[in-house]
């Protein structure tokens, strides 16, 4: 029996975040560049979803250290 292939690449994002329009873009150009303002400043939003998540963990662990420690004074 045949096997099948399976492509285990992740595939590339279909949101980009545009630094210099500040918005959300379409897959950009080829070479990276945003379609509306030919800037080279995009990013994925999985990767921003990531980032925010990380920074949302920190902010709650330091509000619940903060917490416990007024607590025990």
């Amino acid at each position: 029996m045949a096997e099948a292939v399976v492509d285990e690449r992740t595939p590339l994002p279909t949101r980009f975040y545009c630094h210099m329009c500040s918005m959300e873009v379409n897959i950009p150009n080829t070479d990276f560049t945003c379609p509306h303002c030919s800037g080279g400043f995009v990013e994925s939003c999985q990767q921003l979803q990531i980032l925010l998540v990380e920074v949302a963990v920190r902010l709650v662990s330091q509000t619940v250290a903060a917490t416990m420690s007024s607590e025990e004074k």
